[in-house]
């Protein structure tokens, strides 16, 4: 061999060399080559200054044609599987041992056949609007340190493996009790961009001594509070065989708390609104429910008139004056305290609900929301004195007028897909809609013969009237997942199964939505949870899933009126659960879902309901003639 030949068999080596090792510096291949694949390699930490100001710069892609055959990459990959498993990580990424490259390991909680997973020159692609607080979060670069961080639940990844193919998935998970494999790729993903969990900082909902409070004020009933109940209000004593029984089944609720069996507030009247069996012991006349609501319904339903809206019907406008007052009793805080609260206000951004009016406050200072948030509020503070309570009131009028839609005369076009309002309505926002395993599986049972979405909406809608009996609900903000809550105990109040629905519907690809206010029917003012359903070319119809159970009604469309439509008398305050405040609280909701009967904090706490009183008081309520 000539020395030509000889020099360009070494160029062509050196050349080739370096294609497969131009990815990384010398100082980064240095680190690599430290030690051998059992070797760990040092991690960096946050308290070191140095090791800081490299944690916090930006990573670099691997050249994607020097991924097979490039012998520093494979080293570094099994050194940091050697390191994470050393350490006891879900993950690590390269430039926590130094290595500016994007390249990590994550756990695979989901796949647990398949551990740990690499990935090299990762992207998020998608992701929903809406996030989670992921609790205890941590890292192994920050020591001794764990916290909440603000997460995605659910991302669209691209990614290539160690053997240069390009993988495209969907990563799920943000829980700690079953899997958080899309949070460890958020977490490691963000290693590469220089941002640490530490940047992402949240404050949960509740913390589990929160949680358990709150738990113990909801189940403060005992064997002995359940049977005098049934003894005063249905006039037997029932055995406790009977007793027992309804435990087993979840029809008598009841936690153990402190070690002793604690039944929930109203787990006895629950009884007999679910059993069937057990109403048949009732020995005394059953109280009619021809009163309130239903006694309204069966004459206003009947007051349908037809739109120039082909499909649409409208009811008679009701104007409604009410007067809503929070009262914080003596003593519950200090004197000289600054009490915050803010009572429900009707919106103005509802259809439905037309010339809101704010009469009087008690307070001259005051904030009204106007629709900035999805929960409609007016905002009052003033500072407690010694012996007397702190209350604050507001009085207002609005017009309601109540519609609704022929569904067999509805015609939809096809969704727009693309559209901001379809992506919104039709995505998860944990922890309330989240389409399980549960959901999923039921929904494809229970809409398996549907071709529209007008057939699914109609059979998911049967299929909970029909099966979840209305039943006096814990707190939200004690249930982790309310739709799988009302799966598992086969009932619910009106919130509970709205969300049930909205979240089989979005399953579906139907967008949905969330509304609540109050019911003013004479005789039944009370809370209430409804559903609106979008149909593409119709718009939003509203579906009040818990009014159509119930007695049947004495009109001509009956209960499946609410399929698709609802009353004049309702009070709009919400448009969406889980909602921001204006002003923002300071401290965690006392309902974390819904905003109905208000929130009162201090500077220094949240004021949970058991601390204060709230009343909806109706003083004057007409119909609307037409002229």
């Amino acid at each position: 061999m000539n020395l030509k030949a000889l020099f360009c068999i070494i160029l062509f080596s050196t050349q080739f060399t370096l294609i497969f090792s131009q990815s990384f510096t010398e100082r980064e291949l240095e680190i690599i080559h430290s030690g051998d694949e059992s070797t760990p390699l040092r991690i960096l930490q946050t308290t070191d200054k140095v090791d800081s100001l490299i944690l916090r710069m930006q990573s670099e892609d691997i050249d994607e044609d020097s991924i097979t055959g490039n012998e520093s990459l494979k080293l570094i990959i099994k050194r940091l599987q050697t390191t994470l498993y050393n350490s006891g990580g879900v993950g690590i990424a390269a430039p926590q041992v130094g290595v500016l490259k994007n390249i990590f390991l994550f756990t695979r909680i989901d796949h647990p056949e398949h551990p740990v997973q690499i990935a090299i020159n990762p992207k998020i692609v998608n992701h929903p609007d809406e996030t989670v607080c992921f609790e205890r979060d941590g890292c192994l670069s920050i020591p001794e340190i764990s916290g909440n961080s603000i997460r995605y639940p659910w991302i669209e990844v691209e990614y290539f493996n160690e053997a240069g193919l390009l993988i495209k998935e969907r990563l799920e998970g943000y829980s700690r009790k079953d899997n958080f494999t899309s949070v460890i790729f958020q977490h490691e993903y963000d290693h590469l961009n220089g941002i640490l969990f530490t940047d992402k900082l949240c404050q949960c909902t509740l913390s589990s001594e929160e949680l358990q409070r709150r738990v113990s004020l909801d189940f403060n009933r005992s064997r002995e509070d359940i049977l005098k109940w049934i003894q005063d209000n249905q006039n037997f004593t029932p055995t406790e065989e009977q007793l027992n029984q309804w435990e087993e089944t979840g029809t008598l609720e009841f936690r153990i708390i402190d070690g002793q069996k604690r039944y929930f507030r109203n787990a006895a009247p629950n009884i007999f609104r679910i059993d069937a069996e057990a109403r048949k012991l009732i020995n005394r006349p059953v109280k009619s429910a021809e009163s309130g609501a239903k006694h309204t319904l069966d004459n206003h339903l009947d007051e349908l008139s037809q739109t120039e809206i082909i499909g649409k019907y409208n009811l008679p406008e009701i104007t409604t004056h009410l007067r809503y007052t929070i009262t914080v009793p003596e003593g519950e805080v200090k004197e000289g305290e600054l009490v915050k609260a803010w009572l429900p206000f009707p919106r103005k951004d509802v259809g439905r609900q037309t010339n809101v009016e704010l009469i009087s406050v008690s307070q001259n200072d005051y904030i009204l929301s106007d629709d900035k948030t999805d929960h409609t509020s007016i905002y009052m503070q003033q500072t407690a004195k010694e012996g007397e309570p702190v209350s604050f009131s507001a009085e207002f009028t609005f017009t309601s007028r109540g519609e609704w839609y022929d569904l067999n005369q509805l015609t939809p076009k096809p969704y727009d897909k693309k559209s901001d309002l379809y992506k919104k309505y039709t995505s998860e926002k944990p922890p309330h809609t989240h389409f399980s395993d549960n959901i999923r599986s039921l929904t494809d049972s229970i809409t398996r013969y549907d071709k529209t979405e007008i057939e699914s909406l109609k059979s998911i809608y049967n299929y909970i009237t029909e099966n979840f009996p209305w039943a006096s609900a814990l707190e939200y903000s004690t249930i982790p997942d309310i739709p799988e809550y009302v799966l598992e105990n086969k009932k619910g109040d009106c919130g509970q199964v709205a969300l049930l629905l909205i979240n089989m519907l979005r399953y579906k690809g139907i967008p949905a939505r969330w509304q609540s206010g109050w019911m003013t029917h004479p005789g039944e003012v009370n809370l209430h949870d409804w559903v609106e359903v979008y149909f593409e070319g119709v718009g939003w119809i509203p579906v009040d899933v818990s009014f159509g159970r119930g007695e049947p009604l004495n009109n001509s469309t009956g209960r499946s009126f609410f399929m698709s439509g609802i009353d004049s008398y309702r009070l709009y305050i919400n448009n969406d659960f889980s909602g921001k405040f204006y002003p923002a609280k300071q401290f965690p909701r006392s309902e974390t879902v819904d905003f109905q009967r208000g929130e009162v904090e201090t500077k220094k706490e949240n004021l949970y309901f058991n601390r204060w009183n709230y009343k909806m008081e109706v003083i004057s309520q007409e119909k609307v003639e037409n002229k």
